[in-house]
């Protein structure tokens, strides 16, 4: 099965507004801004998404509840569920949600996937007398552990589902890309491919977010076996999860492009039986934003083998036309040269790298200046290229390389024929980035009487198409989301990661651009002034990555600060963590806690569940205790006729979005619980995020005897900000914001009240 769609076809008007749908975002991010779940900003974002459905022609109901995990984590979450009947049983579902963290005001996550999901669903509702249901869910609580997916689930009309299109965002401009399909059913991926107007995706995505720490509302809903897609745009990923999404950031191209995808897509499905199931994943992509192909696993794989089959004939064939023009001895000099080559390049670019971390002292120099980096990587590559050519051509002829195209293609078809075969194995999401330039060039070799070098060349430009379509849409799109993605996860990233992304693309668009231009002597330039030109630019751009700022307003560090409280030992200190070293990571002006030391010095510990985020973390003293926003209290009821008691804790929250965690003694666990628990480290836990206004009341079964070790247990109390905190991201005065945003949060470890140990029963026969 293999479906295409054409530049052109469907570009027209969908009806999809994309003043409508700004006018959505600007709403949820400004004047509701930040919308973290439980907070009031959430209820009233909730009230305007019903509204605005109603008013499109939706049945909407809320789906009130607490939704938990096998972690020990609850969260009451409100889910908005709205419906349109159609003619035949199945609906499909647009799906986003509407909650946000506590630092970002939301406008991309997921502001944008609301305001397609409004403004799509207002279009297609006024579809007269549709084939299939049409449901538009918007979650709750996924921002912590996709909650209101959970929930949604489990729902009657979400079990009326047989396709459904998830909004996601990482990032605030580009285009929104397919980057997940599944599970299996590769036709819906098909669909895409055939309708969208603006098609933007492709499964080498799918393959690199599967090894990511990182999810979405389709993780959940893809479990039931509903077949979906999943998109998000990731340019300007540094936005993401911080103060910087708001609705001025986000791209209008973004969200119309993506309007128009989601209203020819349902169209599209509309037309054909989404009750189909199959088991393959397939493979899609876009060829620049142009066209699209999906196919199924099974075209994948007969695709691979004929592309490799006649990858390994061509190469023979451009062996020969090698060997008969240079002979055997400059065959196997040109094959040492040309490996050794790659590995000379792959070490410069490491060893650029690592000198431009040691030369700035910075871990991430290349954080805020992504786009010169690119340039920066891409000059000492080709500086290093050109070097290796002057020394070639410098040596005698027989011990030098020979540029010819019948020799570049003798060298560079295994390569992708081996690699093709390993992707096959390890990402067949992927293997198209080499399947593709590999079978092109095996049939015009084989087809052409390759050792003519004009020839060779002929073949050059049209791979050079091929590949280019296919690679060259994708370095800066993955240059900027692997640099924000190291940004904001507290692991540095290794020396050789980008080295590795540009040996990849110099190994497909750099064999191509050397057969058509091997063996041609530039006349109109001395090698000399190119090589003084080449340095130039290397040393221009090495400077600009030197002197121009590691992070911007624009690109700013990501921090994390808390403040922990020990109401049992009677401490408190302050943690940070950075992604880059500092000892004063909060800033030097006054009211900043002093005295920072790295957090293994041996301070003492606060038992949470995680440790500060950031890549290096510090602690600081801090002047004195803060009264917790939390009242706790506990009473025990003796149950008849048992050894055990019943435990009920009352808690009541004085600030919005403050989350309790329960540990009990080391050692003791309930009998029954009204709140889902875990035991970890040897501690039963439970805990919930956020506690509700009306507060939370847990209930616990515990053996009598058990009582005894209380003292032991403890309460935690969550909250985004910090004391001294002010405005909506709760932040301090004193903390320095420039070129930083922060993820503020307070913890305190408060004693579990004893509850009064009710009298023992007395035995049987001695009432």
């Amino acid at each position: 099965m293999l479906a295409t769609g054409t530049a052109c076809r469907d570009r027209g008007t969908t009806g999809f507004s994309p003043e409508r749908a700004s006018k959505h975002i600007r709403m949820l991010g400004t004047a509701f801004g930040s919308r973290p779940t439980g907070s009031e900003s959430n209820r009233r974002a909730r009230e305007y998404i019903a509204d605005a459905l109603r008013q499109a022609g939706f049945e909407v109901r809320l789906q009130d509840g607490t939704a938990d995990t096998n972690a020990g984590l609850s969260v009451p979450v409100v889910n908005i569920i709205a419906t349109r009947p159609g003619r035949e049983r199945g609906a499909i579902a647009l799906v986003s949600h509407y909650d946000s963290r506590s630092e970002s005001r939301g406008a991309a996550d997921d502001g944008l996937g609301v305001a397609v999901c409004l403004e799509a669903g207002r279009v297609l509702a006024a579809r007269p007398n549709p084939r299939y249901a049409l449901l538009v869910a918007i979650t709750d609580g996924e921002e912590l552990g996709l909650m209101g997916a959970r929930a949604l689930a489990k729902t009657p009309e979400f079990g009326a589902v047989r396709a459904f299109l998830n909004f996601e965002a990482v990032g605030t401009t580009g285009p929104a890309r397919l980057f997940q399909a599944g599970p299996g059913n590769s036709w819906l991926a098909a669909a895409w491919a055939a309708s969208a107007p603006y098609p933007a995706g492709s499964s080498l995505f799918t393959e690199i977010y599967r090894r990511l720490p990182n999810d979405t509302d389709f993780s959940v809903l893809k479990l039931g076996g509903v077949p979906g897609l999943d998109f998000a745009p990731t340019g300007n990923s540094f936005a993401y999860h911080t103060r910087l999404d708001a609705p001025a950031s986000l791209d209008p191209e973004t969200l119309d492009h993506l309007g128009d995808n989601a209203v020819r897509l349902v169209e599209r499905l509309d037309t054909v039986d989404i009750g189909t199931r199959t088991a393959d994943n397939g493979t899609f992509f876009d060829a620049a934003g142009l066209t699209a192909f999906a196919y199924s696993s099974t075209t994948t794989l007969i695709l691979a083998v004929i592309a490799f089959v006649l990858g390994l004939l061509a190469t023979y064939k451009a062996f020969l036309a090698a060997h008969e023009q240079i002979g055997t001895a400059r065959v196997i000099i040109t094959t040492v040269w040309s490996f050794s080559g790659v590995l000379v390049i792959f070490g410069a670019l490491c060893l650029a790298c690592a000198l431009l971390r040691l030369g700035t002292g910075l871990e991430q120099p290349w954080y805020g200046q992504a786009g010169i980096f690119l340039v920066f990587l891409a000059t000492v590559a080709l500086f290093t290229l050109w070097l290796l050519l002057l020394i070639g051509r410098s040596l005698p002829v027989m011990v030098g390389p020979a540029e010819l195209p019948a020799a570049v293609w003798m060298l560079t078809l295994p390569v992708w024929a081996i690699l093709l075969a390993l992707l096959q194995r390890a990402a067949p999401g992927t293997g198209y980035l080499f399947a593709f330039p590999l079978l092109t060039a095996s049939v015009l070799i084989l087809a052409l009487p390759v050792r003519n070098a004009a020839v060779g060349r002929f073949v050059a430009v049209v791979v050079t198409v091929v590949a280019g379509a296919l690679w060259i849409p994708l370095v800066w799109p993955l240059v900027e989301f692997v640099v924000g993605l190291f940004g904001s996860l507290p692991v540095m990233a290794p020396t050789w990661l980008f080295p590795v992304m540009a040996v990849a693309l110099m190994l497909t668009v750099g064999p191509c651009l050397g057969a058509l231009l091997f063996g041609r002597e530039v006349r109109w330039l001395p090698s000399g002034v190119l090589t003084s030109l080449a340095l130039l630019a290397v040393v221009a751009a090495s400077w600009v990555m030197a002197v121009e700022p590691a992070y911007t307003p624009e690109r700013p560090e990501r921090r994390a600060l808390r403040f922990a409280e020990d109401l049992v030992q009677r401490q408190a200190w302050w943690e940070a963590g950075t992604h880059e070293r500092d000892l004063a990571p909060a800033g030097t002006r006054e009211g900043a806690p002093r005295g920072w030391e790295p957090l293994s010095l041996g301070a003492p510990a606060l038992p949470v569940f995680r440790p500060v985020a950031g890549l290096f973390r510090y602690r600081a003293a801090a002047a004195g205790l803060v009264a917790p926003p939390l009242d706790v209290r506990c009473a025990a009821q003796a149950v008849d006729g048992t050894a055990d008691v019943d435990v009920e804790t009352t808690v009541t929250v004085g600030l919005e979005g403050t989350g309790v965690a329960f540990m009990l003694p080391y050692g003791v666990t309930p009998v029954e619980s009204s709140l889902r628990g875990v035991v970890r480290d040897g501690r039963w836990r439970a805990m919930v995020m956020p506690v509700p206004a009306a507060g939370l009341t847990l209930r616990l079964r515990i053996p009598r005897d058990l009582l005894q070790k209380w003292s032991d247990a403890r309460v935690l109390a969550m909250v985004h900000g910090v004391p001294g905190g002010i405005g909506w991201q709760r932040l301090p005065a004193w903390l320095p914001q420039e070129t930083f945003v922060w993820s503020p949060e307070s913890d305190f470890v408060l004693p579990w009240p004893s509850p009064e140990a009710p009298a023992a029963p007395a035995p049987i026969g001695q009432e």
